[in-house]
């Protein structure tokens, strides 16, 4: 569900029967045969990327099983809900949120101990992954990322008392995905640099 302004726009993606569906507002939805391959891309920031809102405290899932998305935009990318996917551990489904020139961002709407399933990369020349208004606030419990982060810059998550316990923002819980998937076109590299150890000769003389 896309909302610009006044226009909202509903894509409905159904694999079984190769169909993707688009309905503008109320008006007639318009049927194509096919599916995406798996890029929403925005000319511009992205002001509020959520998932569905919890229920009894619990995020529902965003991503369904076998769902494999790179979102990516021109500007910021500010979350504001939980994004998880469904049966995380059945190893089929994958997000990736990448911002080309800004900063992936939590939002001031993001609720306490946010959860997000997904690569974050931010690669702009000042691009990072942080937290709005993290020096100002009450505690807001944990971030929980289960995914990856890149970024030019290390972004601002929160703040502490000098005893270590958290002032503002959100303390990190990020866990790398281990389950070998990679979202559809999402940026790579080729160049590495190899570390490659020397040997050296250790001589010792007992006098």
């Amino acid at each position: 569900r896309l909302v610009q302004g006044s226009t909202i726009k509903t894509i409905t993606v159904d694999p079984a029967a190769n169909t993707t569906t688009i309905q503008v507002g109320s008006g007639t939805p318009t049927v194509y045969t096919g599916t995406p391959r798996g890029i929403a891309y925005v000319n511009g920031g992205i002001s509020d990327l959520r998932g569905p809102d919890r229920v009894s405290g619990s995020p529902p899932p965003a991503l369904a099983t076998g769902t494999k998305l790179l979102i990516t935009s021109t500007d910021d990318v500010v979350i504001q809900r939980d994004i998880t996917m469904d049966d995380y551990n059945a190893a089929t489904n994958v997000l990736g949120i990448y911002s080309t020139a800004g900063s992936v961002r939590i939002g001031t709407s993001a609720p306490a101990d946010c959860n997000l399933d997904a690569y974050v990369m931010a690669t702009g020349s000042s691009g990072e992954f942080k937290v709005d208004n993290y020096s100002t606030g009450s505690p807001r419990g944990t971030f929980h990322l289960r995914g990856g982060v890149v970024a030019s810059y290390y972004g601002a998550f929160f703040t502490f008392y000098t005893n270590g316990t958290l002032k503002t923002g959100y303390a990190r819980d990020f866990r790398y995905d281990r389950r070998g998937l990679v979202p559809p076109y999402y940026p790579t590299t080729t160049r590495f640099n190899a570390n490659i150890p020397s040997a050296r000769t250790l001589a010792w003389k007992e006098i």
